[in-house]
């Protein structure tokens, strides 16, 4: 069989198995399963919130993550990180740093929608 046959042949070859392995049923998640990937999701929207209003998103630290709060450290305008302070966000639309300005409003919310997060 000359070089170009046995590509033909190959290809040929993989062709079949992938027809074969699109005609195979995928395997459904467990309810489990669809929980995490919906938290990971979740987590992954509060994430990109928060970084948005950040100095430096990407030297972003996320910790204590619940559904609309938690707690992040990044850098500041000077290159060093502030501290872990704490955040309220929704995944769709803004998000709050805690600051000395907005402490007893932000309090308020935290008590509403974060009591099972740490702070």
């Amino acid at each position: 069989m000359k070089n170009g046959q046995g590509c033909l042949v190959a290809l040929g070859i993989f062709a079949v198995c992938a027809a074969i392995g699109s005609l195979l049923p995928e395997k459904e998640e467990t309810p489990a399963q669809k929980v995490a990937i919906a938290k990971a999701h979740n987590e992954a929207a509060i994430e990109r919130s928060v970084k948005s209003i950040l100095k430096d998103p990407d030297s972003s630290q996320f910790r204590h993550l619940g559904e609309h709060c938690g707690w992040v450290n990044a850098k500041n305008s000077f290159g060093g990180y502030t501290g872990f302070t704490r955040f309220i966000a929704n995944p769709d639309a803004d998000a709050a740093l805690e600051t000395d300005d907005n402490h007893p409003e932000f309090e308020k919310l935290w008590h509403e929608k974060c009591l099972s997060i740490p702070g």
